[in-house]
């Protein structure tokens, strides 16, 4: 196992293999994306949550010209752990030029419009024929996940800071400024995350340069999840793994991969913030789509399952 230090991980996110970046450049792309907090860092990308300026859309990319990126473009819902993935694939591998790729785009139809057919088939063919072969997308527990966009909605904001009470009740809206605006009615957030995970299930079972993983594989055991990606992508294993003990956004607690570990293994998350979500868990669980749960690839036998949260719900 090989650990870099994080001066040098922040400096493989943000500035790897630059060569012509000039002072006032440089002072612009820390202005806008170096953490304020290192501790900070860590916690949101263990936390599997985003960061304000992600790998994939930063506006002072063209700054970035020799940056080293993973070959399999990162796909997935907010919070959904894609930061890490990005973390693990940019000091693992190798790319030759940045993905044009709105990761959180949702695989759905959408006023008319079919994205699953219309923005990610081109991609997944326009990927293979450039040699970048694919899409990971990333997948996380149903109920962590809810926890999470409590937390930190992004442009789901609107409905995630809706009560527990009225969430399952409500219209949730995403917008992005390239996108119109999509509507996932009620159950709400609850219909986000089953929406999502359908349509990436559709797209793996169509596309073979489509893979979904989880979250917890990558925070439990990174070596297993690391080296199917690199499988995935026809690329070498990494021997030894570059591990991330790197962060993503200033805000929240200190935290890391031990913190993740726990909160992961302990249901920690059951019990995070002022209106914790253990006192609602027969609502949500019942919203869930669980037959596709059961359809998702697992890497790890020590994920906890996703029904464990809910099964005295479910009998």
């Amino acid at each position: 196992m090989m650990l870099l230090p994080l001066h040098l991980i922040i400096g493989s996110l943000i500035f790897s293999d630059v060569t012509a970046i000039n002072k006032k450049e440089q002072n612009l792309v820390e202005h806008h994306l170096l953490p304020l907090k290192e501790e900070i860092f860590m916690h949101r990308l263990w936390d599997g949550m985003d960061i304000e300026y992600s790998f994939d859309n930063s506006t002072h990319f063209e700054l970035l010209t020799e940056k080293k990126f993973a070959r399999a473009g990162t796909a997935g819902m907010f919070d959904s752990g894609t930061n890490l993935m990005d973390a693990y694939k940019i000091l693992n591998f190798k790319a030759p030029k940045k993905l044009e790729f709105f990761k959180h785009l949702p695989p759905m139809i959408q006023n008319g419009v079919d994205y699953q057919k219309e923005y990610f088939e081109p991609r997944l063919k326009q990927f293979k024929k450039e040699g970048n072969e694919g899409i990971v997308a990333m997948v996380r527990n149903p109920i962590s996940h809810l926890v999470s966009w409590k937390k930190a909605g992004y442009d789901l904001h609107k409905c995630s800071e809706l009560p527990w009470e009225t969430v399952l009740s409500s219209t949730c809206k995403f917008q992005h400024g390239r996108f119109p605006q999509f509507h996932f009615e009620a159950p709400g957030l609850v219909n986000v995350w089953n929406k999502y995970v359908r349509g990436y299930l559709e797209l793996a079972e169509k596309h073979d340069n489509f893979m979904i993983v989880r979250f917890e594989d990558l925070v439990i055991d990174p070596e297993a999840t690391v080296a199917a990606v690199a499988k995935f992508q026809g690329l070498k294993v990494p021997d030894p793994l570059v591990h991330v003990y790197a962060p993503a956004k200033p805000s929240g607690t200190p935290s890391g991969r031990s913190e993740a570990l726990s909160k992961i293994q302990d249901h920690q998350y059951l019990v995070e913030g002022d209106m914790p979500i253990v006192e609602h868990l027969e609502q949500m669980c019942t919203s869930i789509d669980w037959s596709l749960v059961e359809k998702l690839p697992k890497l790890s036998k020590d994920v906890p399952s996703y029904k464990s949260d809910c099964e005295k719900f479910l009998s």
